[in-house]
């Protein structure tokens, strides 16, 4: 472990949330002034952003000629694994019934749930052309966040931390990274990384926290459109917050 290592950990708790506020707080602005957001654009965006953070760990882990298997790419194999199988298809199946549940909603519900989501609802997928980009933002953060945020993360903090506190402290570094979204939706995605965490942890490999993570955010998406779906108003489309 090097001052790189140090300083990259640093940058996950400061630098990551405050270009996420700031990309956010930019948007927010805009559609305040009644620009329609250019989705696609953002989610292309966002996606080479979180690239941007994935070269910088591959840079950092040639450099020091690490093994590829201390970020849990090793093949899943044993009883853990096949624990962490039943466990994710008991979590898929509950998206699919999500989704279901959403693309049968009546107008008052749909208004209900868009009323909750507040701010995000212009920058969530609204349509099938959205829901393309967003499946590809989402196949992006599978593989970035999981080998950051759990496979990086755990490698970081296991000569200083217990199994369970490895859990722990990855899920807070995931929702304060995505704590622009608001306090609310930073603790449901604390909570959202504490579980991916425990997978990793049972597994033993971050292949499966990383298809997992992919089939949950496209789901999602889908199960947002069936919500956000409406005519736009009429309106100047906003390119991305730099």
């Amino acid at each position: 472990m090097t001052i790189v290592d140090h300083l990259f950990v640093i940058a996950l708790a400061t630098v990551v949330p405050w270009l996420g506020w700031r990309a956010q707080r930019a948007q927010t602005a805009r559609i305040r002034l009644g620009e329609i957001p250019d989705r696609p654009a953002l989610y292309r965006e966002t996606a080479i952003g979180q690239w941007g953070l994935f070269a910088g760990l591959a840079f950092l882990w040639v450099l020091q000629d690490r093994p590829l298997q201390d970020l849990g790419f090793v093949p899943p194999a044993g009883a853990g694994f096949l624990i962490g199988v039943l466990l994710a298809a008991g979590v898929v199946g509950y998206l699919f019934y999500v989704f279901h549940k959403a693309k049968n909603m009546g107008a008052a519900e749909k208004a209900e749930q868009i009323k909750e989501l507040g701010d995000l609802v212009p920058l969530l997928p609204h349509n099938g052309r959205d829901l393309r980009f967003f499946a590809g933002l989402s196949v992006t953060a599978g593989i970035v966040e999981e080998t950051v945020f759990r496979g990086y993360l755990f490698w970081y903090f296991a000569p200083l931390l217990p199994a369970w506190g490895l859990v722990l402290i990855t899920g807070i570094f995931f929702g304060v990274a995505h704590s622009y979204q608001g306090a609310k939706n930073a603790l449901r995605i604390t909570g959202i990384g504490v579980a991916f965490g425990a997978l990793y942890l049972v597994t033993g490999s971050i292949w499966l926290p990383i298809l997992l993570h992919i089939l949950a955010d496209v789901i999602q998406g889908a199960a947002l459109v069936e919500i956000c779906q409406k005519k736009e108003p009429p309106g100047q489309l906003a390119s991305p917050a730099r």
